[in-house]
């Protein structure tokens, strides 16, 4: 899967320079034949199970990795702990598909010490048509290891 974005100095993600409803760059990216074998190979999956006619469709899962994809290309971070992804599947792209992927910080908050960021990602069809909406929230600062104690 190619993916187009441009290589800059990254702000750090923090309440100063990601406030909730900072839009995120967007970039595209196209499902090639290649991309879906392997992930299928990795994932223990066949072809079979996402054929429709003589159409191959690009499985949920490949989706998934766009809001990490999108926020790592608009802001420096080093923690990166996966709390929760929640998918809403309008129509699945196909194999040769490019899709944008859009979105924006939805909510910044701490819970415990830890920070967590909270992103509203969109994936469109060339059209600008919504494809999927993804919500994925993920710490993106441990709390000091001495506050633990």
């Amino acid at each position: 899967m190619t993916a187009e974005h441009e290589g800059a100095d990254l702000p750090e993600l923090n309440e100063t320079n990601a406030a909730p409803g900072t839009a995120m760059r967007p970039h595209n990216v196209t499902y090639t034949a290649k991309d879906i074998d392997e992930f299928l190979l990795r994932s223990g999956e066949t072809a079979d199970d996402y054929r429709q006619g003589d159409s191959l469709i690009v499985p949920p899962s490949m989706l998934l990795v766009q809001p990490m994809r999108i926020v790592h290309a608009n802001f420096h971070y080093e923690t990166g702990v996966h709390v929760s992804s929640t998918m809403n599947i309008v129509r699945l792209p196909k194999r040769g598909d490019t899709v944008t992927v859009a979105g924006s910080i939805g909510d910044l908050f701490e819970r415990n010490g830890n920070k967590y960021v909270r992103l509203d990602v969109n994936i469109l069809d060339a059209a600008g048509e919504t494809l999927a909406e993804i919500q994925h929230v993920s710490i993106y600062k441990l709390r000091p290891r001495a506050a633990a104690r």
